[in-house]
């Protein structure tokens, strides 16, 4: 490129008072690409800055985001957390996953569907969508754009500090481990309440409380928590460490140096205790695969068996191949688990059964959710609860919904009871008065919540809709302000 060129694009950018991120929004390029023209490298001069002439239109409506408004978002979303950062966020996450097997990836669901549409925003695609373009037709990326939007109006309403808080937690939140969906869900939300009218200021943000906003409705001001339930929520083992075990499972029986696998059968790991409390887990449990010997790995911790199982081997020898997954879809040793990984090892079928120390009841793990929501409120205004069920966990949220809706107060009603009712006290335990909470809402995404039955005008829990899906209403009848809040 020329240096007038490169002049000329610089003053361009100085005179339209554009970022590098909005400039190279505008140019439809990703931000390397702009700061290596301005560097002086070749440039498709002038068909380029003439593209810029067209300014980028904005959508009238605040919540709404047009797809030719995308990439002034996006360019406004990386200048707020900073390329930098950003930069260095996705490559962790992205060298965490490469190292995963594809069966083992699997695990973390849509946890990092934020990290992977950024890849696409900055880079483009391989199908021939631009840097900094929306693909409409694509509900992952749109969801995303949304998130985008969500954070880049949010921080217009903050102050300094609290929009300096914002950007730590969404640089936190894309650290390889971590889960930015309940960002996600706040700043939903904050949306859901905005659009319906009312005042909507980010209280934990702020520094004005540990409950995360303060909504301004028709009848006064209302305390609102928001919680998402993950299959990580208060389960006795952390997925982490699942896929952590599945893939040193995978890996270890691979290992053709190793006469470990010599026949097909069922390795079942049964956990005494927490995942957190087993002393080095992961490694032991390698250290015992690859050592073909289980004696005194596991200690108090852990044991580990195998089981054989022949006819497996007899029918992927046969090429029976449904015959043998229906077998193992009813094996009781491979089902027994909580979890379960697989694999095929020199013709032989080895299985994974994972078995917790106890079960994981998404019941009674929403109930302390709840009841640690309650206690975040100051117990002063009235309150409200919203629940955002995500990821695996949605089909055991789907169970409790067709429970609800039977009418005889199970499922989410009994949720919300167990929580706040001064009778759900343990015995000898001092009751915590938690009469501030008005209702709690639960929400899944997607749209299978559409399918479950209609509920009836007499029952305790109603069904309401937010702007981005569907919900349930619950509320609590022993709230001493008998307000009616957003139902």
């Amino acid at each position: 490129m020329s240096n007038d060129s490169t002049q000329l694009l610089k003053a361009w950018r100085a005179r339209e008072r554009l970022s590098q991120a909005e400039a190279a929004a505008a140019l439809r390029v990703s931000v390397r690409t702009l700061q290596g023209w301005e560097s002086g490298r070749p440039m498709p001069y002038p068909d380029v800055l003439q593209a810029a002439l067209t300014r980028l239109a904005r959508s009238a409506d605040p919540f709404l985001l047009a797809q030719s408004d995308f990439p002034r978002q996006f360019a406004g979303f990386v200048d707020f957390i900073g390329a930098a950062d950003l930069d260095n966020a996705l490559r962790r996450v992205t060298k965490k996953l490469e190292r995963l097997l594809p069966s083992t990836r699997c695990l973390y669901g849509d946890r990092y569907f934020f990290h992977e549409q950024l890849l696409r925003f900055t880079h483009g695609t391989p199908d021939g969508i631009a840097p900094f373009q929306l693909d409409i037709s694509d509900p992952v990326a749109v969801r995303a754009a949304q998130l985008i939007a969500n954070i880049n109006r949010v921080k217009t309403s903050l102050s300094a500090k609290a929009a300096s808080r914002l950007r730590q937690i969404v640089i936190g939140d894309l650290k390889p481990g971590c889960d930015l969906r309940q960002l996600e869900h706040e700043l939903r939300c904050a949306t859901h309440f905005a659009r319906k009218g009312f005042g909507v200021m980010h209280a934990d943000l702020e520094g004005l409380g540990n409950f995360d906003l303060l909504i301004d409705g028709p009848s006064g001001p209302v305390e609102v928590e928001c919680k998402t339930i993950a299959e990580d929520t208060g389960a006795p083992i952390k997925h982490e460490m699942i896929a952590q075990l599945f893939d040193v499972f995978v890996r270890s029986v691979s290992k053709s140096r190793r006469a470990l696998v010599t026949e097909s059968g069922v390795f079942s790991l049964v956990l005494s205790k927490r995942g957190d409390d087993c002393t080095n887990l992961v490694g032991r449990f390698r250290d015992a695969l690859e050592s073909g010997t289980f004696e005194g790995f596991g200690g108090n911790d852990f044991s580990i068996a195998f089981t054989p199982k022949p006819r497996w081997t007899e029918l992927l020898k046969a090429g029976q191949v449904r015959q043998f997954i229906s077998m193992r879809s009813l094996d009781l040793d491979f089902n027994a688990g909580n979890a379960r990984s697989f694999t095929t090892v020199d013709g032989f079928a080895v299985g994974l059964s994972l078995q917790l120390h106890k079960p994981s009841e998404l019941g009674s793990r929403s109930v302390d959710v709840i009841k640690g929501a309650a206690d975040q409120c100051t117990g002063r205004k009235p309150a409200l609860i919203w629940l955002h069920f995500v990821g695996a966990i949605e089909e055991d949220f789907l169970a409790l919904t067709q429970l609800s809706s039977d009418g005889r107060g199970a499922g989410l009603n009994s949720i919300v009871a167990s929580a706040l009712h001064p009778d759900a006290t343990p015995t000898g335990a001092t009751p915590t008065d938690r009469s501030h909470v008005n209702a709690v809402k639960f929400s899944v995404a997607g749209s299978r919540i559409d399918k479950q039955p209609a509920l009836a005008p007499n029952r305790l829990i109603v069904s309401a809709v937010t702007n981005s899906a569907p919900l349930y209403h619950v509320p609590n009848q022993l709230c001493r302000w008998p307000l009616k809040i957003d139902s």
